[in-house]
């Protein structure tokens, strides 16, 4: 995470807490042991995230992975919980892990997932080290959605270099009574999009892209990230369906597992 810093720097970060959770039911009576031994890594990482001007406390409690970091966000009144992830591709099932999940979850603050690539010697590579080089906004236009508006707005501060407004017509809405419709929807939210890019545009972005697509919505937003070579897909964690189902449990979980660079959570 620490190749992060600096880009998240110029977005206006100043403390971070750095947490490392013993999982008490894996742990048993190790569980002192391990939390002197966490102690010691996560002390050289405070010593790395000071040299460059921030304020860190780190905390290793012992319980549950979930319960407790978003417990310690609460209390700290967090703006942002980074975790970790190994990435994958549309073809391979990603490793998310049990407990990122449940994090993502269970979380009431944003959510970064961090996407690593794992190379074959050992070791974890950054997918992209500018999170701010390309993001992918997939939005439905919904309150949720409106949300991460303003995260867009602060990545053109950041040295945004590229940011892509994305809607999906999804195929199962239209198809197949109000096809003769499409045409008609995709004008009402071209416009919509429009207005985004010309707003994004008056604060300095100097590429912004809109696309609209018809399609099943995970596997057009996984696409478009890699055609586009996205750094970030940006999103609201909740978002319209036809049922009115929290997006968690479907899209944003899925664009998680599957997406090959960093994932942010808006709520």
């Amino acid at each position: 995470f620490i190749g992060h810093i600096p880009h998240l720097i110029k977005v206006g970060l100043r403390e971070v807490v750095l947490v490392h959770v013993v999982n008490i039911a894996n742990a048993g009576r190790l569980a002192v042991k391990f939390q002197e031994y966490d102690h010691l890594a996560l002390e050289a990482q405070r010593q790395q995230l000071e040299q460059q001007g921030l304020q860190v406390t780190v905390k290793i409690p012992m319980g549950f992975p979930s319960y407790e970091i978003n417990q310690i966000a609460e209390e700290e009144q967090v703006s942002l919980i980074m975790i970790g992830s190994h990435g994958s591709s549309m073809l391979k099932k990603v490793v998310l892990g049990t407990n990122s999940e449940q994090i993502i979850r269970d979380a009431r603050k944003p959510v970064l997932i961090v996407k690593l690539t794992v190379e074959e010697g050992g070791g974890c590579n950054l997918f992209c080290e500018n999170l701010f080089q390309s993001i992918l906004y997939p939005t439905d236009f919904s309150d949720d959605a409106e949300k991460v508006f303003p995260y867009l707005k602060q990545s053109v501060d950041a040295g945004c270099e590229k940011i892509v407004l994305l809607h999906v017509q999804e195929e199962q809405r239209i198809k197949p009574h109000l096809e003769r419709r499409l045409e008609e929807f995709n004008q009402i939210d071209q416009d919509r999009l429009d207005r985004m890019k010309r707003e994004l545009e008056a604060l300095g972005a100097q590429n912004v892209k809109t696309i609209i697509r018809m399609g099943k919505t995970i596997p057009t937003i996984l696409t478009v990230a890699e055609e586009e070579q996205s750094c970030l897909v940006a999103l609201g964690a909740r978002g319209r369906s036809l049922l009115g189902e929290i997006f968690i449990g479907s899209t944003a979980n899925n664009v998680a597992r599957y997406a090959r660079c960093p994932v942010l959570f808006v709520r």
